[in-house]
């Protein structure tokens, strides 16, 4: 029902709805330095609310001689084609591909406030979508959505709320950021101390010393899956930065174990991907509490820790340096590899025992450091889709002072 507090219509009738074009690609005079051009993957590559860049730009040649339209600082940039749904604020004027639509906000309608409609009504975008090789809405199923706009004071209120909680996600996300670089940065330091020449050096298969394990993963066929439940496969999905996924659910018998002579995972076993992305990347397993066998594609190395600290040449296979090296030994078109022979030979900084363990205990915690910095991440990108949902439900506005304290 229409009221003072509210307005109903389409969202026409509160915004203009522009969808975009791409100039020729076969004439150079429309690419160039001049107008941000934005397409899908800058906005769902966007991390913040709103794009000030893009990953191309056109000439004002482009955008006149094109179906390309400049829409204004503040429109809402929402994709229409394929993944349907997310959305940016402009934060200059922009023009638009063909799979982002910008809704340019009429008098009495907040641009920022618009851009949260946007994402409390998502579904009412994807509904709408259709298409055969790929979903798509169109402009004038987008003009017929439905929309009820608040109050210039509701609006207000909801767009300071939720910019509080936003802002401390970009805050969040600044320190997560930091904290990376910060990790990646001690870990650089440690080691190119050791490619001076600060510890000798010797290669990787060398920390399996002479009872541990330095092989691939077992070669399991799709009907081996099918012969139980009793040990799990892991796959190349498990494997971090660092740290061990879990996201895979394949096992296979024990009697498929035995007769295929499968090697087992063990808990404090290192687990290398000999295949991007990111190649050599590297993981301790934890206790899973089951039997355990991985891919082919996977090296495992298990270490003897009178010679080194699995931690440490965990964190030396993440390192910058390490993966460098792996790379230029991979090989392939569009899954690089490298293989186990040649993963082998890289070396590995192989300071004293009690070195590497200080090491990797300072490393360790800045791990935890970062963990702690994800979490808070994950919380508030949780704690803001709540509050959109809550704040267009039309609840009483008396709790969004605790949306705000919940993201201080």
């Amino acid at each position: 029902m229409t009221s003072d507090e509210t307005r109903e219509g389409t969202i026409a009738d509160f915004a203009e709805v522009v969808v975009g074009g791409t100039p020729s690609t076969r004439r150079a005079e429309y690419w160039g330095p001049g107008i941000t051009w934005v397409t899908p993957t800058d906005v769902t590559a966007t991390a913040g609310r709103s794009l000030a860049a893009s990953s191309r730009s056109i000439t004002a040649k482009g955008l006149i001689e094109s179906s390309a339209r400049l829409v204004p600082k503040g429109s809402v940039l929402v994709t229409t084609r394929a993944t349907i749904g997310p959305a940016v604020i402009a934060a200059t004027d922009v023009a638009t591909n063909q799979g982002v639509t910008a809704l340019v906000p009429r008098p009495g309608v907040s641009g920022t406030w618009l851009y949260y409609w946007v994402l409390a009504n998502r579904d009412e975008f994807v509904s709408r979508g259709a298409g055969n090789t790929f979903p798509e809405i169109s402009r004038a199923k987008t003009r017929a959505i439905p929309m009820v706009v608040s109050s210039p004071t509701r609006q207000g209120e909801v767009v300071r709320v939720l910019s509080a909680v936003d802002d401390a996600l970009d805050a969040a996300r600044l320190a997560l950021v930091e904290a990376r670089r910060a990790k990646n940065a001690l870990v650089e330091h440690v080691l190119a101390g050791a490619a001076a020449g600060a510890w000798g050096s010797a290669p990787l298969e060398t920390a399996a010393g002479a009872d541990g394990v330095f092989t691939d993963g077992d070669w399991i066929l799709s009907e081996d899956l099918k012969s139980g439940r009793e040990v799990r496969l892991l796959q190349l999905g498990d494997i971090g930065v660092g740290r061990f996924l879990d996201k895979s659910s394949k096992w296979i018998s024990r009697a498929r174990y035995d007769a295929l002579h499968c090697t087992a995972v063990l808990p404090g076993d290192i687990l290398i991907s000999r295949m991007a992305e990111p190649i050599a990347r590297a993981c301790i397993v934890p206790d899973l509490g089951v039997m355990a066998i991985t891919a082919v594609d996977v090296t495992i190395l298990r270490c003897d820790e009178e010679l080194v600290d699995p931690r440490f040449v965990m964190q030396t296979l993440n390192s910058l340096r390490f993966r460098y090296e792996a790379e230029q030994q991979s090989a392939g078109g569009t899954r690089r590899r490298i293989t186990r022979k040649k993963l082998a030979l890289l070396n590995i900084p192989i300071p004293p025992l009690s070195v590497q363990r200080e090491l990797a205990d300072l490393w360790a915690a800045a791990d935890d450091l970062v963990t702690a910095y994800e979490r808070r991440h994950v919380a508030l990108a949780v704690l803001k889709r709540a509050a959109v949902r809550r704040l267009f439900a039309n609840e009483d506005t008396r709790s969004d002072a605790s949306l705000i304290g919940a993201a201080a």
